[in-house]
């Protein structure tokens, strides 16, 4: 049977439902998969109304989060998290993700880096042995913008400013983004930490050297990535 990805994500988001114990302080990502989450977590939450903090990554998650009862919290209010719960673009063998297809990426590794325990939940497209014809997003100041993109073009002669309807895209931080898109990406971890150094960027979509449980849908089941999963 062909892949339903409306059914991958709701089987996910009901599974990562599922797994938050009351008294959990829970990170909240965002994108799609995510947003199907946050409606099941709100439908269990109103059922069972159990202790609950949440933090979210972006204004879009913290918004869907209080429309169906979750009860959102600035982060400086919460001291730790126990769970973050988020989706990726693409991620690969190694626990590797692609990030911030949705604007959020730097949000998002902040509320990963602060939890115990990262779930990241996505459909089979999503799965890559190889980082290959990927596009990385870059978080960069809107200050001079055109130079560091110029230092983002000596690796990426392709890699162009976000725009919608032809002005940039600015992130709940007030950032640009800029989409750099590769043939291969071979050491994503070497990769993020030279875009890192480069005067003007903040933070790139490469997540790597986090502790993930990747949880997969095909629209019919939920099952954990295997370290040699394809």
């Amino acid at each position: 049977m062909a892949l339903n990805p409306e059914a991958a994500k709701q089987s996910l988001g009901v599974y990562a439902a599922g797994q938050v114990q009351a008294g959990t302080a829970l990170g909240i990502g965002s994108g799609t998969t995510v947003d199907a989450f946050i409606d099941a977590l709100g439908a269990r939450f109103r059922r069972e109304r159990f202790s609950l903090a949440c933090v979210a990554a972006s204004e879009s998650s913290a918004a869907r989060a209080r429309a169906v009862g979750l009860p959102v919290q600035p982060p400086e209010a919460v001291e730790h998290l126990d769970l973050a719960v988020d989706g990726a673009d693409q991620v690969n063998p190694a626990g590797v993700l692609i990030k911030g297809g949705g604007a959020a990426l730097v949000r998002e590794r902040l509320v990963m880096s602060q939890a115990r325990q990262a779930l990241i939940l996505v459909d089979s497209r999503k799965l890559r042995a190889q980082f290959e014809a990927v596009t990385v997003p870059v978080a960069v100041l809107p200050f001079a913008w055109p130079a560091t993109l110029a230092r983002i073009k000596q690796w990426c002669p392709e890699a162009e400013l976000r725009r919608d309807h032809g002005q940039p895209v600015v992130t709940d931080d007030g950032l640009y983004l800029v989409d750099a898109p590769v043939e291969r990406l071979s050491n994503p971890a070497a990769r993020h930490a030279w875009l890192k150094m480069l005067p003007g960027v903040v933070d790139t979509g490469i997540f790597a050297g986090f502790s993930v449980d990747v949880r997969v849908s095909d629209g019919l089941t939920v099952w954990r990535m295997a370290s040699d999963q394809p």
